[in-house]
Parts: C-alpha cells; sequence; structure tokens
C-alpha cells in the first residue's frame, strides 16, 4: 500500500487494513479485527466505501460484547 502520493497511500492503508479485519472476523480472530478496522478508521479516508464500513464492524463488534 505504499505510495509516494502520501494521499493515495493512505486510501491504500484504508483499504488494506479493512480487508485484513474482514479476513480476520471472518476467521473468528475479533481482537485482531478490531485492531485493524481501527487502523483503517485511522487513515481518515472518509469518502472510501471500506472507512464507511470499518466504522460501522466495529460498532457492531463492540456491541456484541
Amino acid at each position: 500500500a505504499k505510495n509516494a502520493n502520501q494521499n493515495k497511500e493512505a486510501g491504500q492503508l484504508c483499504e488494506a487494513y479493512f480487508y485484513a479485519a474482514s479476513k480476520n472476523l471472518f476467521a473468528g480472530h475479533k481482537e485482531v479485527a478490531k485492531d485493524y478496522f481501527q487502523k483503517s478508521i485511522g487513515t481518515d479516508q472518509k469518502g472510501y466505501t471500506e472507512y464507511i464500513s470499518a466504522v460501522a464492524e466495529l460498532r457492531s463488534l463492540e456491541t456484541q460484547k
């Protein structure tokens, strides 16, 4: 996800973290998934679908406690 263009890199990281989180969530690794969803959100790429989905998934995980 590295890129010389910092904005593009942030978007690619947002996507990469989201999909890593999804993979871990499907595998049953909820804590790892939460970390990756938080990293996705941490990129602050609010225009990305993955950002919006990460927010929703993290909220869902938090309410499942």
